[in-house]
């Protein structure tokens, strides 16, 4: 069989010279940069959408709860879930086509939020807490004015200036880019990588009896997935080792923390790949 598959290349494949070998190769070789920029790219964008389905799922949970406690806050009926027909909500970011906005500005002081908010917000507080402590989400309830009801050292703020808050008040859920702190848009790390100095925005109303009674905005980077430096219970060692193996791709010779001698052989990383490992092992790769 092999025999016959040898003499069937011989008579159909043509003879090539030595100069025709080398020129293929050296056309082969000099490729393989576009190709690895190409391919980057396309990794990192898969990276900010999955991110965004992230945020959709969490809003859209949070939303629900938000409009549960309204109803509760109110003692009114809830209303019969089985009567909303499916409306499954797809990632949209393009890293290609969608801008870079500047970096979030702090919310401007407002008069007093709505009271209702103000219990919805109350009665939810234990639960924002425990999810962000697990999903690293910087997340946000606000009022149908775009006040700040539960937040981050923020509550009393008003955040309606923001693109996707309007959107969100207007009764549309919106995802934004922006760009993170100044220090991390002049580390040299952005200039490699596109996806490292951006932060993923997302706003979703909150819509009872036809009308917004309050907005779910939640923000995450693409580099925090697998752990954050210093979070309880995380040795910094396991944060690079959960990076390493959460993300498709990379090859890995000793993670932090792993003893001499013990060598975790994954496929080849990519820069992104790299770069998520580093910050979560708090640089202690030196990258």
């Amino acid at each position: 069989m092999i025999g016959w598959l040898k003499a069937l290349a011989k008579a159909h494949w043509p003879r090539l010279h030595l100069s025709a070998i080398l020129f293929g190769t050296l056309l082969f070789v000099a490729s393989l940069p576009g190709v690895a920029a190409l391919s980057l790219r396309v990794y990192e964008n898969t990276l900010v959408q999955q991110t965004e389905s992230e945020l959709i799922a969490q809003s859209v949970v949070l939303a629900a709860a938000y409009k549960a406690a309204w109803y509760d806050a109110a003692h009114a009926p809830q209303p019969d879930p089985s009567a909303r027909p499916l409306a499954p909500e797809a990632p949209a970011i393009d890293l290609r086509t969608m801008p870079v906005l500047p970096r979030a500005p702090a919310g401007v002081r407002a008069g007093a939020a709505d009271p209702r908010a103000l219990q919805v917000a109350a009665r939810l507080r234990p639960m924002v807490g425990d999810a962000v402590a697990v999903t690293l989400t910087g997340t946000r309830l606000l009022d149908a004015h775009g006040i700040v009801v539960l937040g981050r050292g923020d509550a009393g703020q008003s955040l309606a200036g923001l693109a996707e808050v309007r959107a969100a008040l207007a009764g549309h859920s919106a995802t934004v880019l922006r760009e993170r702190s100044a220090a991390e848009m002049a580390d040299w790390r952005a200039a490699l990588s596109r996806a490292y100095a951006i932060r993923v925005h997302h706003a979703r109303p909150v819509i009872a009896d036809g009308k917004v009674i309050g907005v779910v905005m939640v923000t995450r980077s693409l580099l925090n997935g697998a752990a954050a430096p210093g979070a309880p219970g995380t040795a910094p060692g396991a944060a690079a080792v959960s990076g390493a193996v959460a993300v498709p791709g990379g090859w890995f010779d000793r993670a932090p923390g792993m003893p001499d001698g013990l060598v975790l052989v994954l496929p080849p990383v990519s820069l992104v790949c790299w770069l998520r490992i580093d910050e979560a092992a708090g640089g202690e790769l030196g990258l």
